[in-house]
């Protein structure tokens, strides 16, 4: 089995960063390692903590005190990673099933696959990720939010491993020689938003499917340590976003044409 490079942008907050890694070290895959990317960690109990995980040989920690640009912050991870397969981990996920790494990896190591993601649960159960449809509720948007997980949803596609547009980086594997082909995220045009997209977006212009997960389900407490964000709140990026990708905006060639892009929740138009 390759190893898997596990990269995890981190500031602060101890606690929430040692329940991820908990849930990752429970992974039935055998071959892994961890690099936190710690973005200027300034509290104490912060800081020990850091300085244990650096006696496993697992774990690489690399210290980033500027600006916070998650697109950066996962090269600079993705550029000392080991593993023939990325994976890009937010701190508040619980990967708290054993067999995650495998789902994910049995797609990414397909030489058609690009970016592979999996389905995401709010912190009270609900769906929170099951792929990004292309000008849902405006620019991009998250298909079927809130519904129950066992919720077969259209077509059944809310149980089924499946190919969409684009997942979440949140947590999303790819290759590692297959990222680097892509010049990895976009640091300038999309430092905090739209990131993920734009480099699933740029996958699939160059042949490749995207795929999500979705017969198995992980935990994302989303936006717990950086706290939530106001809509619009980063109009230069959702201005490039909306340049760079005005075609798939129009019609996102995994929603059908018939559905409405209103609503979350597929529904004609």
């Amino acid at each position: 089995m390759p190893l898997v490079s596990i990269i995890i942008p981190t500031r602060n907050n101890h606690r929430l960063l040692a329940r991820c890694i908990d849930a990752v070290k429970a992974s039935d895959w055998p071959e892994f390692e961890v690099i936190v990317v710690d973005n200027g960690s300034d509290e104490k109990a912060s800081l020990t903590y850091l300085r244990s995980l650096e006696s496993d040989r697992c774990f690489k920690i690399v210290r980033d005190d500027g600006p916070f640009n998650f697109s950066r912050l996962c090269n600079m991870g993705a550029y000392i990673a080991a593993g023939a397969l990325l994976v890009f981990l937010n701190n508040d996920v619980i990967a708290d099933d054993p067999l995650w790494i495998r789902s994910m990896a049995h797609h990414a190591l397909q030489p058609d696959i690009g970016a592979v993601g999996m389905k995401l649960l709010f912190g009270n159960g609900r769906l929170q990720h099951i792929g990004a449809v292309a000008g849902l509720t405006g620019l991009v948007g998250h298909i079927d939010v809130g519904l129950e997980p066992s919720q077969a949803g259209l077509l059944e596609r809310n149980l089924l491993d499946h190919r969409v547009g684009a997942v979440t980086g949140a947590c999303l594997m790819i290759r590692r020689s297959l990222f680097w082909s892509q010049n990895g995220f976009n640091e300038e045009a999309y430092p905090i938003e739209y990131n993920d997209i734009d480099l699933c977006y740029r996958l699939a212009e160059r042949g490749f499917s995207n795929v999500v997960v979705a017969r198995r389900h992980l935990t994302h407490l989303e936006s717990y340590t950086r706290g939530k964000t106001a809509v619009n709140a980063y109009p230069l990026e959702r201005r490039a976003f909306a340049r760079d990708w005005n075609d798939m905006i129009r019609s996102d060639p995994y929603f059908h044409p018939a559905l409405s892009l209103a609503t979350h929740i597929p529904q004609l138009g």
